[in-house]
């Protein structure tokens, strides 16, 4: 059985599995919402949308699944409101997936379908 993307990363970033979650969410976090995370961290379930599809993620055996968890992701029932829809104070869906990539390498001959900023992600992300 192919490892998880999870196994993939904490061999890659050299960390122990139970450290995935916390790893990757400080650097999937938009730049601009790491100095808010202390205050963020204040509103209960703030981020639950972000740590379930981190979770989530971590699952997968195969690169053509991500965009099915990530539009679970946008859709996630707490990954609403204007502090995550407008000032993107959330995780980044495309940089978990530009991880993902880093990750895998050419190991998985089943990239994402869609890849990269297709319509569907591009109203997703702010303007660079």
């Amino acid at each position: 059985m192919p490892p998880t993307f999870r196994e993939r990363y904490c061999a890659h970033a050299g960390i122990p599995p139970e450290q995935f979650e916390e790893h990757l969410f400080r650097r999937a976090l938009y730049f601009h919402a790491k100095p808010l995370q202390g205050i963020l961290d204040l509103m209960p379930d703030y981020f639950t949308a972000d740590h379930d599809f981190l979770r989530s993620v971590g699952d997968i055996r195969s690169r053509r699944f991500f965009h099915a968890e990530a539009g679970e992701y946008q859709t996630h029932s707490l990954n609403r409101g204007i502090l995550r829809r407008i000032f993107f104070l959330r995780v980044s869906a495309e940089r978990v997936r530009q991880f993902m990539e880093e990750c895998w390498g050419g190991h998985d001959s089943n990239p994402p379908v869609g890849g990269g900023r297709g319509a569907a992600s591009a109203a997703s992300h702010p303007p660079h």
